[in-house]
């Protein structure tokens, strides 16, 4: 997000059972965990359709959990009353909506005023082909260039990017103070924000 002019938050992907939609890691004194928002049947839709499942008390628990291993760090007091009032305010009925209002809340945390424009206000287009549907994004936006993941390497046909660039980006491995023993990388942004407070821009540079 920092790294380009327009993110496009891709709420008409298919949403993907064990991935990253619902799911993200925190540092425990146990090792890393798992928080998870519970979804309803998914089943081959995207994510923008993709309903959570509120007959469980999900905000709290994760609230909690959030409080019960983030407490002595030092910058947790700093954030957590947004956090937990994002995760707690009146049921979120999808799950898009509240995993773009969480990108929008860490974006304002470290001050990145990026531009982020949902794929599903853009005009539809006819490709079902993974690089094709990306590049017709970019267009749409008036993009000449497409930052992908290191997770584009693997499915990205770079044959196909001819009119417009393609370049990767990897996330930051930069080592910073946590909780719980010795540094663990690919964690939540919540980790680095709870720990490094307003030093946690620096780290994605």
């Amino acid at each position: 997000m920092q790294q380009a002019d327009i993110l496009i938050l891709y709420d008409t992907a298919q949403y993907s059972k064990n991935e990253y939609h619902n799911r993200n890691r925190i540092k425990t004194p146990r090792g890393p965990s798992w928080l998870t928002v519970p979804v309803r049947s998914p089943r081959m839709m995207p994510s923008l359709s993709v309903k959570i499942d509120n007959t469980r008390d999900w905000g709290r628990r994760v609230s909690l959990t959030l409080e019960a291993n983030y407490a002595k760090a030092p910058w947790f007091r700093d954030y957590e009353t947004e956090i937990e009032r994002l995760l707690r305010q009146s049921r979120w009925e999808r799950l898009a909506d509240l995993n773009i209002r969480l990108v929008s809340l860490v974006a304002n945390i470290l001050d990145i005023n990026t531009e982020m424009v949902r794929a599903s206000s853009l005009p539809k287009g006819d490709s079902r082909d993974p690089s094709d549907k990306l590049i017709e994004m970019t267009r749409a936006v008036g993009g000449d260039t497409y930052l992908s993941g290191p997770g584009g390497h693997d499915y990205l046909d770079r044959s196909k990017f001819d009119r417009i660039a393609l370049r990767f980006s990897s996330p930051a491995e930069t080592a910073y103070p946590q909780l719980w023993g010795p540094f663990e990388p690919n964690l939540s942004v919540v980790d680095a924000i709870f720990n490094c407070g307003v030093e946690t821009k620096t780290l994605l540079a």
